[in-house]
C-alpha cells in the first residue's frame, strides 16, 4: 500500500474545498496563494514606518503566509495549530495596539502576550473548528475598540480603515462560499475561494498597515 508524504500526521480538523492530493503539496491552490502573505511582509519590511510598534505586523504577516502555506501542504492538525497562532498574533495585535491607543496599558509586548494566549489556550481546549470563531471573535473585538477611538481621536484618518474592513467582508464571503462549498470545484487545483480569499485578504492587510502607519506611538 503506497502512502502519501503527510500519512504519519494527525489531519487537520477544518476542512477547505480544495480536494487533497496524494503529494507533497497536498492543497497546491490554498497553499501557493498563501505565499502572497510572504510577499507583502517582506516589503513592508523595508517600508518606513513612523513608530517601532509597527515593525511587528510585516513580521506577523510573513509568519501568516509561512504557516498557512505548511498548514495547506500537510493537511495536518499540527501546522494548523501554527497557521492558528499566526493568526492570533494579528488579532491580538489589533487589539493590543487599540487598547494602548486608550491609554489603557503601558506594557504594550507583555498585553500583547496575554491576549495572544488567551486565544491560543482557548482553541487548544475546544480545538475542532473553534480557530475559525475565536479569530473572528477576536477581530470584531478590535474593530468596536477602533469604533470607540473614533469619537476620541477627531484626526485620525480612517480611509484606509474603511477599505480594508470592505475587502475583509468580500474576502470573507468568499471564504464562506469555499468552505461550504458553495463556490467549488474541488479538482480545481489552481484557483478557488479559500485561494482568492489569500489574495484579496492580503489588500486589506496592506489598508490596515497603513492605517496605523499614520500614528506615531
Amino acid at each position: 500500500m503506497v502512502s502519501c508524504p503527510w500519512d504519519v500526521m494527525f489531519p487537520a480538523t477544518m476542512k477547505f474545498c480544495e480536494e487533497n492530493l496524494c503529494s507533497l503539496v497536498t492543497q497546491p491552490a490554498n497553499a501557493f496563494s498563501s505565499l502572497i502573505y510572504v510577499v507583502i511582509g517582506v516589503f513592508l519590511l523595508f517600508h518606513k514606518q513612523k513608530n517601532k510598534l509597527l515593525n511587528t505586523l510585516p513580521i506577523i504577516f510573513i509568519l501568516l503566509g509561512i504557516t498557512s502555506f505548511l498548514y495547506h501542504a500537510s493537511f495536518s492538525f499540527f501546522f494548523q495549530i501554527f497557521d492558528l497562532a499566526s493568526m492570533f498574533l494579528l488579532s491580538s495585535f489589533l487589539i493590543t495596539y487599540n487598547v494602548k491607543r486608550l491609554k489603557l496599558i503601558k506594557s504594550f509586548y507583555f498585553s500583547f502576550l496575554i491576549v495572544f494566549l488567551i486565544q491560543f489556550i482557548s482553541f487548544l481546549i475546544l480545538k475542532q473548528k473553534s480557530g475559525a470563531v475565536i479569530f473572528g471573535i477576536f477581530i470584531l473585538f478590535s474593530i468596536a475598540l477602533e469604533i470607540i477611538l473614533s469619537f476620541k481621536g477627531r484626526s485620525t484618518n480612517y480611509k484606509y480603515y474603511l477599505l480594508a474592513i470592505i475587502i475583509l467582508i468580500v474576502a470573507l464571503v468568499l471564504w464562506i462560499l469555499d468552505i461550504f462549498q458553495v463556490f467549488c470545484d474541488p479538482s480545481n487545483h489552481i484557483i478557488n475561494g479559500h485561494a482568492i480569499w489569500h489574495l484579496i485578504n492580503s489588500i486589506s492587510l496592506v489598508f490596515i498597515y497603513k492605517f496605523y502607519n499614520q500614528f506615531k506611538s
